[in-house]
Formats: structure tokens, sequence, C-alpha cells
């Protein structure tokens, strides 16, 4: 994100981070990763996570948890506001929106008002709201300009980065059609995407290029 290089696995650089905030890992309690039932990628990539952070001394329990139970702290998506107050009962790592739902809008200004808004109605998984960030989050709505915009959010991507509330793991496949997309080259000469890798069809046929 923002042109920052990808997060590292470095295991001593870890050790320092911990050892200069003097945090003895073996103080802390197990940190609770829960996973919707019947994501058997979500398991194998929770127990590999598992396993690095046992490295460092950082214990995980993985609880694989039942559709129904799993939502039910984020009140079906919930506000901010709702999963705050509802923090005590959400597990500290989790998979955002369960891998079942994300920002789907093609607009970049959609994972900024869900998934980092203090204000947001649904979608902040990690319950994450930063001084250094609301003023982004707000300047798309309250009609800044393009200079605004990018000056408010250079300093929000890069405090994002350095707080990693959420860790990109990977692209995900296009969530409808098995992940493909196939067009007839004799008709379609180019189109583009939806930048957020749901699959949605509205964000492919507005951008259709025909020969």
């Amino acid at each position: 994100m923002g042109n920052f290089p990808p997060y590292s696995y470095n295991v001593t650089l870890a050790e320092q981070i911990l050892s200069n905030a003097s945090i003895n890992t073996a103080n802390l309690p197990t940190l609770q990763f829960n996973l919707e039932a019947g994501c058997t990628s979500c398991i194998n990539a929770a127990e590999v996570i598992q396993g690095d952070l046992s490295t460092i001394g950082i214990n995980v329990n993985i609880g694989v948890i039942p559709s129904t139970d799993y939502s039910t702290p984020y009140v079906g998506g919930g506000s901010y506001e709702q999963n705050l107050q509802a923090a005590q009962t959400i597990s500290q790592l989790t998979w955002y929106g369960s891998l079942t739902w994300a920002s789907d809008e093609p607009t970049p200004a959609d994972a900024w008002l869900l998934a980092v808004n203090n204000q947001s109605t649904a979608g902040n998984y990690a319950i994450y709201s930063s001084p250094n960030v609301q003023p982004c989050v707000n300047a798309w709505t309250d009609g800044a300009n393009q200079s605004t915009l990018i000056n408010l959010c250079t300093t929000a991507n890069t405090q994002i980065y350095n707080d990693a509330p959420y860790i990109w793991l990977g692209t995900v496949k296009l969530l409808f059609g098995g992940g493909s997309v196939v067009w007839n080259k004799n008709v379609v000469k180019s189109l583009l995407v939806d930048p957020d890798y749901t699959g949605q069809c509205y964000s492919i046929f507005n951008t259709v290029e025909f020969v």
C-alpha cells in the first residue's frame, strides 16, 4: 500500500522491537485467532501464523467457529461503535470479513470509509481509529480537492503501514465465476476488472473497450 515495501519476515527485528518496547512475551496472554468454520485455507494460513508467532514466544489459540457464532460479535457487520462495545468478545486475530465480505465498490473511497473509519456503519473489523487517519477518511465526503486528498491520505497511509491493523496476505481470487475472467478477444479489446478483486460485474461492464 502507498508504495511502501511489503512487510518482511524478520525474527531478529521482531525480537528487537519487543525488546525496545520492554515487552516480555512470557507475560503476554495467549492471543485468540477465530476462523469461520468451513474455510480450509483460513485454517492452513492461521497455523502458519501461529507457528511464526510462537518463534518469538507469542502463543496463539486457533478457534474454528460456526458461521452464526462467528458473526455475532460484529452484529452482522457492525458499526465501529458496536464493534468497540463488543471488543471483549471479538478475537484478537481474524480474517477481514471472514473471507465472505469485503469492500467491493469500484472507488478508492470504499475501503477508507469502511475499514479504518471510526464512523463506519460496517467493515471496521480491526476496530481501528487514528487521529492521523480520520482526516483522510473525512476528506472523501466533505468536498476536498484532489491535492488535499493526496496530502491527507499520504499521511494516513504512513500511519496505517506503521500500525498494521490489517495485513494483506496475498491476492484474493475473484469471488464469483470460479476465479477466472474470460472474453472473446475478437469482440472485446480491453477491460478493467474490479480493483478489489471481488468480481462484481458492474465494475467490469463500464470499462469495456470493443474492437
